[in-house]
């Protein structure tokens, strides 16, 4: 029971941190899209999609729509929305 609400705690304390975290990414993602590095954005938002970030998600669907950084393939994006 000890050790439950001690794991209960710490994660109490340290989930905000790890959704910044995850905050961080999407935004140095974005950063990195506006930046014209498209690859970098790209791997970002694929990581965070193969986690499940529907944002993410989203904005590779994107970069497939207007081929930045990826063969351009609107059947992909559709493929990726419906995820």
């Amino acid at each position: 029971m000890k050790k439950n609400v001690v794991f209960l705690s710490i994660l109490f304390f340290l989930g905000p941190f790890l959704l910044f975290a995850e905050e961080v990414s999407l935004h140095n993602a974005q950063i990195a899209y506006k930046e014209g590095e498209y690859q970098k954005a790209f791997d970002i938002w694929k990581n965070l999609a193969d986690q499940g970030d529907i944002v993410a998600l989203n904005n590779l669907g994107y970069l497939y729509e207007k081929g930045e950084g990826v063969k351009k393939c609107r059947k992909t994006k559709c493929n990726l929305s419906v995820l």
